[in-house]
């Protein structure tokens, strides 16, 4: 761990020597669940657990001595230095209450990511203090992004590839050939912290009739054990869920989208596809695959209405418009869970117009440019997977996928702007320090 932080330190351009590593005391404050045991270990390992509580009546027990009492007036004393509590299982709209309460106790209000296990700052007038984060932060690559087809059968409205206006139409629509497969796969072997595959990109994955047995050949001559789809649900076939079935990996993740209000609603917005179609799809995979190894999601894409934002611009009031507006995929979709974003305006679409959401509160922690590596069909690779602002570091053709991710001068400028509070990714839903985003609303007619 050491070595890994003044290997990054030095990479991106900061000097460690004279630097000590400590063991930060802290506390850990449960919310609306008890945190896991996995977690409390990987917070462990970083941190020095003093004491653990709960939020009704903030009660805290010493994390050694579960018998003895610490009240949060007296918390500090025991934490010393800046006195951190880091909240565990809250929801959003409950951080800035819990950290006023913390504040007043001479307390530093703090969340744990529970995706990148990073504990994360908080204040509210600056919202999320990312750079303390970035700071601890391993610089390894664990998920190989590849896209195996940039062509898609869909015409999704505010798609930045294909959709009305596209911000990043492909040049060449072009499916990845075996020559690229054979070089990304001999490449990948070499990499050993390579823990997930995920096929997603510009297009549809079943959109290359070859995808099953290039995923095999990638699975079959790597270390690689969970394998993560991205598709529409609209190929996902009885023949493709039977070739998902045969994938020699360990887990399965798939990913589809079903966006809007409604399934009419959906079709507009997802153009040319059919909701009933992807319903009886992703029903079939559920009932066909296996329920232990194999995880489902539907991420639900919104255009928020544009009289929501006459009189305010709450970031609350899109929260809560999201959540009220799920309940019919949830419904459709008991198996699966559930994500919901407001849609970025990437291309110009007729009745819709834009607003600016000041996000203070929003907990992105974007890990891409530290530890994935994409690669397109042609094996080009992308600095990350975002629509926004990628560029090619190098081609894996041309020489070593690792060095190019690990080397590339402007890939390093980007690293090293994550550790001030202004990231160079301009735009982006997972800037982490973007207090101002901006959405799609759909003009009242």
């Amino acid at each position: 761990m050491l070595y890994q932080r003044k290997f990054l330190l030095g990479l991106l351009g900061y000097s460690w020597k004279g630097i000590i590593f400590h063991m930060k005391k802290i506390a850990i404050l449960s919310g609306n669940w008890a945190i896991s045991q996995t977690d409390y270990d990987s917070i462990n390992a970083t941190y020095d657990i003093i004491a653990v509580g709960k939020s009704q009546g903030f009660t805290f027990t010493d994390a050694i001595e579960k018998s003895k009492k610490i009240t949060i007036e007296n918390l500090s004393s025991f934490l010393g230095g800046d006195s951190l509590v880091v909240c565990y299982g809250f929801r959003p709209s409950a951080i800035r209450d819990i950290c006023n309460v913390l504040n007043k106790n001479g307390l530093t209000c703090a969340i744990f990511h529970p995706y990148t296990q990073q504990v994360v700052v908080f204040s509210n007038e600056r919202g999320y203090i990312w750079e303390d984060a970035y700071r601890n932060i391993k610089l390894e690559p664990n998920l190989l992004i590849v896209a195996l087809s940039n062509k898609c059968n869909l015409c999704c409205k505010y798609c930045p590839f294909h959709g009305e206006n596209a911000l990043r139409r492909p040049v060449n629509e072009v499916n990845m050939d075996w020559d690229v497969v054979y070089e990304l796969t001999r490449q990948a072997a070499t990499i050993g912290t390579l823990k997930s595959l995920c096929f997603t990109g510009r297009g549809e994955v079943f959109m290359n009739p070859y995808w099953f047995e290039m995923a095999c050949h990638m699975l079959n001559e790597t270390n690689i054990a969970t394998v993560e789809i991205f598709t529409n649900g609209m190929l996902l076939t009885k023949k493709n869920v039977d070739r998902l079935l045969r994938l020699p990996c360990k887990q399965l993740q798939i990913f589809s989208s079903i966006d809007g209000l409604s399934p009419s609603d959906s079709e507009f917005w997802r153009q040319g596809s059919i909701y009933e179609t992807i319903k009886t799809n992703l029903h079939y995979a559920y009932n066909s695959l296996d329920k232990d190894t194999t995880y489902f999601h539907i991420g639900s894409t919104q255009v928020f209405p544009n009289e929501l934002f006459e009189n305010d611009k709450d970031i609350d009031k899109a929260h809560a418009y999201q959540l009220s507006n799920l309940d019919w995929v949830r419904r459709d979709f008991p198996f699966a869970g559930f994500s919901s974003i407001g849609a970025v305006p990437y291309n110009k679409i007729e009745g819709t117009g834009v607003v600016s959401i000041k996000d203070l509160y929003s907990f992105n922690m974007c890990m891409y440019r530290f530890n994935t590596i994409v690669v397109e069909p042609t094996g080009e690779i992308m600095s990350c997977p975002c629509a926004f602002d990628p560029f090619v570091i190098g081609n894996i053709m041309h020489g070593n996928m690792y060095d190019f991710w690990l080397k590339n001068e402007q890939q390093n400028e980007y690293r090293k702007s994550f550790f001030t509070s202004a990231p160079k990714c301009g735009g982006c839903l997972s800037n982490p320090a973007a207090n101002e985003k901006q959405y799609l609303t759909r003009i009242k007619q």
